[in-house]
């Protein structure tokens, strides 16, 4: 197998998740078919692993948008609490790393209705601990696309106005 590179190949800087999948890939492919390679080489889970990796960084980039949506319904549910100001940060915080753990292969793994009803789970058990509960009028249905969320412009109060129902969109 030669050192080919196609424009398709996806890059390990640029795109981790899209590379570890094909790195995947490629070894499977070899498996069976390559006589120099050691015959101890396990290249089923080597791959396996590799493929993990990847997987790994989707649920990193989840796991903030789901933290994002978390705190968005905290203050949409409790918007005189005093933890206000430190959900605000937390939400712009997990905003800010995005960009570290998501990349555009990732999108057709990111389904922002689940994410959304496990934030709201988890909103409703926060609050519950603190005598709150999820405001009413909350939408059953994710009120944000990805690309809102994973923005670099995503400003928590616009975000959380619209989601009281008092912003412009």
């Amino acid at each position: 197998m030669g050192e080919h590179r196609t424009a398709v190949e996806p890059d390990y800087d640029t795109d981790f998740f899209a590379w570890t999948q094909h790195q995947a890939k490629l070894l499977r492919a070899l498996n069976g078919r390559r006589s120099d390679l050691p015959e101890t080489l396990d290249i089923d889970h080597v791959a396996e692993e590799i493929e993990d990796l990847g997987k790994a960084e989707v649920n990193a980039a989840k796991n903030l948008i789901r933290q994002i949506l978390l705190h968005l319904i905290k203050a949409a549910s409790d918007p005189e609490s005093p933890a206000l100001s430190h959900w605000r940060a937390e939400a712009t915080n997990f905003n800010v790393a995005l960009p570290d753990r998501y990349a555009p292969s990732m999108r057709q793994l990111i389904e922002m209705q689940k994410l959304w009803q496990g934030a709201r789970k988890a909103a409703a058990a926060s609050l519950r601990g603190h005598g709150a509960r999820l405001a009413a009028d909350l939408p059953e249905e994710c009120p944000f696309s990805l690309d809102e969320i994973i923005s670099q412009d995503f400003d928590f109060d616009d975000s959380l106005r619209r989601l009281l129902g008092t912003g412009a969109n």
